[in-house]
């Protein structure tokens, strides 16, 4: 799930406001002392980098031919277990010498995991029970086509816009998953720009895609309620929506994002 009109993911939200009640837990507790913070600091730093590093293991060959990609943690690739593991172990070593700040930083600790937990879980179950729109839209030829195949597959559907930063940021590796996943109708909906444009920016990234829509209206955007670009929605097989993700995939993100959704499609890597 994701949050606001910048293309905010709401996880990072949660963990980081989680880490600030966390903070001011154990400054109340410490009666303004403040000498939780850097334990608290060192186990969220620390955490962070186990969390990435354990992400990029489990998805290497999506990061092999960049450094900068496994650098560049904006596609918020991490893996929370082993990041929560590492955290709890940072803070037990620190706090096993530091007797003194072991009342705040453990009372600060479980305050922060709380609401990071509720948080996270609340907003899981706030995932809209509905369904792929009724809608047919033009496609490339100029011919009318439902936005959902009925074909039997699962099938995910992605808002964008040329001119959306992270669209084309993404577009690449959404063309390769088109390939990769040919058991999945991925759909591509431009929202309110005119065919050629579209087809310029294509040739410009030397791209080539199928099932290409085209909206004029944004009627899609506003059936499903969505507010900023790129969105892209995951159906399952019989057009019930089972997640929404608000900004920019990586190869990696949308790797784990499929495999999570759906644990049965099979990839064939297209480079």
């Amino acid at each position: 799930m994701n949050i606001g009109p910048l293309s905010l993911p709401i996880g990072p939200i949660i963990f980081f406001l989680s880490v600030a009640i966390a903070i001011f837990a154990g400054w109340l507790i410490d009666k303004g002392r403040r000498d939780t913070d850097p334990v608290i600091f060192a186990a969220v730093i620390i955490g962070l980098i186990v969390a990435r590093i354990s992400f990029v293991l489990q998805y290497l060959p999506s990061y092999q031919d960049s450094l900068f990609k496994i650098l560049d943690f904006r596609d918020t690739g991490f893996e929370p277990l082993p990041g929560v593991v590492a955290g709890l172990i940072t803070i037990g070593l620190v706090l096993a010498r530091r007797k003194s700040i072991r009342r705040p930083s453990l009372l600060a600790t479980v305050v922060g995991l709380a609401v990071w937990g509720v948080a996270s879980a609340a907003t899981g179950l706030m995932t809209p029970s509905s369904t792929v729109p009724d809608n047919s839209l033009f496609n490339a030829a100029g011919t009318s086509q439902p936005l959902a195949p009925h074909d039997g597959k699962p099938h995910v559907i992605n808002l964008w816009a040329t001119w959306c930063a992270p669209c084309q940021a993404e577009m690449p590796i959404l063309a390769n998953a088109q390939a990769g996943y040919p058991g999945l109708d991925l759909v591509f909906v431009n929202q309110g720009e005119r065919p050629n444009t579209v087809d310029s920016f294509m040739a410009n990234l030397n791209l080539h895609v199928n099932n290409s829509l085209f909206d004029p209206s944004l009627s899609v955007a506003k059936a499903t309620g969505t507010k900023a670009f790129p969105t892209t929605l995951f159906y399952d097989a019989s057009g019930r929506l089972l997640e929404s993700h608000l900004g920019r995939f990586s190869e990696a993100t949308l790797e784990a994002t499929i495999s999570h959704l759906y644990p049965g499609i099979t990839t064939r890597r297209a480079k």
